[in-house]
């Protein structure tokens, strides 16, 4: 096996063996063999990813979690598996996936458009149907948020600048932001733009870690 590991502030595009495409994100692992071999195509993930999967129905494609697995035939998925976040996605874009989880004696079968939000701690899952270029912008370059919370927010876009942060003021974690940015834009666009949408913070840096202060 190989493993490659995309640091924060990172991201990769892989081709596996079988000729299925792999878009890394930002601050993710992926363990995978050289060659397949076998009945079966298995990849161990941590972090994000955007799977192509070339088709083959003699070997199935298996995406493992520490959540579960992901098995596939031939389609497009997006994984959302950060070990610090306490919940995995996994966004069906093209074909069908089946998930079967390690604490919930259930499987999941996706269909085009649909989405497996599973929550950790509660050990519990919702399918719904998704706005999949939504939950997919990263593979583009763009940030995109839906009415996110400041500190998941803070959580996301930390890996792809790569840096620590504190809150001091906890009314700020109350404050929510919808929209786009682009991952070009440096740090600084990042914040004049959450300041400009009227969250009242004040930013400073030092050794690497961000602190915010509420104005």
């Amino acid at each position: 096996y190989n493993t490659l590991v995309v640091p924060r502030g990172g991201e990769y595009e892989l081709l596996l063996a079988d000729g299925t495409r792999v878009w890394m994100n930002s601050d993710s692992h992926l363990k995978y063999p050289i060659m397949f071999a076998g009945d079966k195509r298995e990849v161990i993930l941590s972090g994000e990813a955007y799977f192509d999967v070339v088709k083959d129905e003699s070997a199935p494609f298996i995406v493992k979690t520490e959540s579960g697995k992901i098995e596939v035939l031939g389609t497009e998925f997006n994984v959302s598996a950060y070990p610090d976040n306490s919940y995995t996605t996994t966004t069906l874009v093209e074909g069908s996936v089946k998930i079967e989880y390690k604490t919930i004696d259930r499987q999941d079968i996706l269909k085009p458009g649909m989405q497996s939000y599973y929550n950790i701690k509660e050990n519990s899952s919702q399918i719904s149907y998704v706005d999949t270029e939504f939950n997919t912008s990263w593979k583009n370059k763009i940030f995109s948020f839906n009415d996110t919370p400041l500190e998941d927010l803070l959580k996301i876009v930390s890996r792809w600048y790569n840096f620590k942060y504190t809150i001091k003021d906890s009314s700020l974690l109350s404050y929510h932001f919808s929209g786009e940015l682009s991952r070009k834009k440096n740090l600084d666009y990042l914040f004049r733009v959450l300041e400009e949408v009227g969250i009242p913070m004040e930013i400073s840096y030092k050794n690497g870690t961000v602190t915010l202060d509420k104005k």
